[in-house]
């Protein structure tokens, strides 16, 4: 069959200077089958593909991160079809903070970006995750619910992305952290293992259940958690010992509890 060429230069909005990298694109044939499906013909990760093609129509899919756009083109024979492809992509860049006024955390975040609206169930569809301390996210244009984890710790930001342009967003984790140790007698050594720790929170409900938030099996567990009051039960052999503590936001403190009955 006879061969025309596609170039295809892509662009985050109308107006915009072409993107140069983290673009992709997958070529198909228009024509669906019986269920529904194309046949792909090619695919490219060059910013700006140049494909040879044989005569016809086709349907391409192009990606720039998580934002996606599509693009219906007819390939004549011996021609070349130029196409701009407005991939409708903003940029958001989040960083966690432990508590107001603290520095950016440089690990042990996670970030699970969903799109704002919420199905008949009340679910939101996940969009991309990160475990990047500072991820930067290419997205659709539009409205996204963001969810931030850190420890125990997690923290919320609806925000709205622009095509073309870049927001920048810190979130407050308001958390704590205990490095925890146990020991058995005043001014004893810190027990190495065989101790488990799991973290209540110091409310109870209407049947005065306690909730668990964490559970540990090292002895010296580092506890990150929301700022707030929790009961801390500790078993070490046959016995189970419980502790109030409470962590204040931005808080790093060492905890060494005492097991005697």
């Amino acid at each position: 069959m006879d061969a025309g060429y596609l170039r295809i230069t892509p662009i985050p909005t109308a107006g915009a200077e072409p993107l140069k990298d983290n673009q992709f694109y997958i070529v198909y044939e228009a024509k669906k089958n019986l269920e529904g499906n194309r046949r792909e013909v090619t695919r490219s990760g060059a910013a700006v593909p140049l494909f040879r093609l044989n005569a016809g129509d086709y349907h391409i899919v192009s990606s720039h991160g998580n934002a996606r756009a599509t693009l219906d083109v007819t390939v004549t024979a011996d021609e070349l079809n130029e196409q701009t492809l407005d991939m409708n992509v903003g940029y958001l860049r989040l960083a966690n903070v432990m508590a107001e006024g603290k520095e950016a955390l440089d690990d042990g975040v996670f970030y699970i970006v969903y799109g704002a609206k919420k199905d008949l169930n009340g679910n939101r569809k996940e969009v991309t995750r990160s475990g990047a301390a500072v991820p930067l996210f290419r997205l659709n244009a539009g409205d996204y619910y963001v969810v931030a984890s850190y420890g125990r710790s997690t923290t919320a930001l609806d925000v709205t992305v622009e095509a073309g342009s870049l927001e920048e967003r810190t979130m407050i984790q308001d958390a704590g952290i205990f490095r925890a140790e146990t020991r058995l007698e005043e001014n004893g050594a810190a027990l190495e293992d065989a101790v488990f720790w799991i973290v209540y929170t110091a409310e109870r409900d209407l049947n005065g259940n306690r909730r668990e938030v964490s559970r540990y099996g090292q002895a010296k567990p580092l506890i990150t958690l929301k700022a707030g009051k929790y009961e801390i039960d500790v078993r070490y052999g046959n016995e189970t010992y419980t502790f109030p503590v409470q962590l204040s936001p931005g808080e790093i403190s060492e905890l060494s509890l005492l097991l005697q009955k």
